[in-house]
Parts: C-alpha cells; sequence; structure tokens
C-alpha cells in the first residue's frame, strides 16, 4: 500500500484527477510493486486513449463553430513525461525523486 508520501507524489505526476482513485492506486502499487510503476501504467493509458483513432481531433458545427482538441499537444506532452519516467526518476516538472526515496529502497 502506498503511504501518504507517495501518494502527494504520485498524485503530483499524474494529477488529482479521478479516475484512478486513491484506492485504485493503492491495488496498482500492490500489484506492481512501485510508484514509477503505477504512474508509467496511468500515463501509459491516458495516451493510448489519447491515440484512440476513433477519437475526434476536432469538430464542427457547419457555420457556427469549429473547435480542435489540442490533441497533438496532450499526446507529445504525456510521451515526455513518459520519457522522463524512463530513467527511474519520478519527475513532475518540479519533483525529482529517485526510485529509492519512492519505495522505501
Amino acid at each position: 500500500m502506498l503511504d501518504a508520501d507517495q501518494l502527494v507524489v504520485l498524485r503530483s505526476v499524474i494529477g488529482s484527477t479521478e479516475p484512478p482513485t486513491d484506492a485504485d492506486l493503492h491495488d496498482m502499487y500492490d500489484r506492481l510493486g512501485g510508484v514509477v510503476e503505477v504512474a508509467r501504467e496511468v500515463l501509459s493509458k491516458r495516451l493510448a486513449d489519447l491515440l484512440n483513432p476513433n477519437v475526434p481531433d476536432s469538430f464542427t458545427i457547419p457555420g457556427q463553430y469549429a473547435q480542435t482538441t489540442g490533441r497533438a499537444a496532450l499526446i507529445d506532452a504525456l510521451q515526455k513525461q513518459l520519457a522522463s519516467l524512463g530513467g527511474g526518476s519520478l519527475s513532475g516538472g518540479v519533483v525529482v525523486l529517485e526510485r529509492d526515496d519512492l519505495d522505501g529502497r
């Protein structure tokens, strides 16, 4: 189970938006064994959702309104965040901790 500090750091990286709930994060931590792994899984799922070809990048009401979602920028940001986790560090722009600090190892 995640301790309170680990949960705060994890939320600083993945955001406070639910899902996943804190209970889901605790379950993921128990299954995956590390905070970095949980962050990777959450962000990978969000990236997969954005890469879904059935999700439109824009929508239009002919003659009334057009909107682009900015999905490309979100995809780029998630890919960069996932790449930052590749070296075993959990970084959210401000917080940078080594795996040992996160997992108590």
